[in-house]
């Protein structure tokens, strides 16, 4: 795990998941900052051209709660949340990241829109 700060001064983690995905959405051609504070909550990977969310979920997450937070961000934000529960196969994930951020694409600008 890489620790960094912040650009608000604050600790941020970056897991190996979180890397390795933002490392295959670039070699999509999507770009993504990782660990945004969106409201209340902190998201891993933000999409800010196609205006979605990718979540990498490692062994403790809570469905619950992650099904709370993706409202919450759908909600508040108009950004639709992309879980990711396994980083293999590796082709099968990043085909299933570009037909995601696909599906959205179309109404990326009229969602970021409205929240703003």
């Amino acid at each position: 795990m890489t620790k960094r700060r912040h650009q608000d001064n604050y600790p941020t983690s970056y897991t190996f998941g979180q890397m390795t995905v933002h490392n295959w959405l670039q070699e999509l051609g999507i770009t993504t900052d990782v660990e945004v504070p969106m409201g209340k909550y902190c998201i891993d990977l933000l999409a800010r051209h196609e205006w979605i969310v990718f979540e990498y979920d490692g062994p403790m997450h809570n469905k619950k709660k992650d099904k709370i937070r993706d409202e919450y961000l759908m909600e508040n934000f108009n950004l639709p949340t992309y879980r990711i529960k396994t980083l293999f196969p590796k082709e099968e994930v990043k085909v299933n990241l570009i037909q995601f951020a696909s599906e959205w694409a179309d109404s990326a600008q009229k969602r970021k829109n409205s929240c703003l």
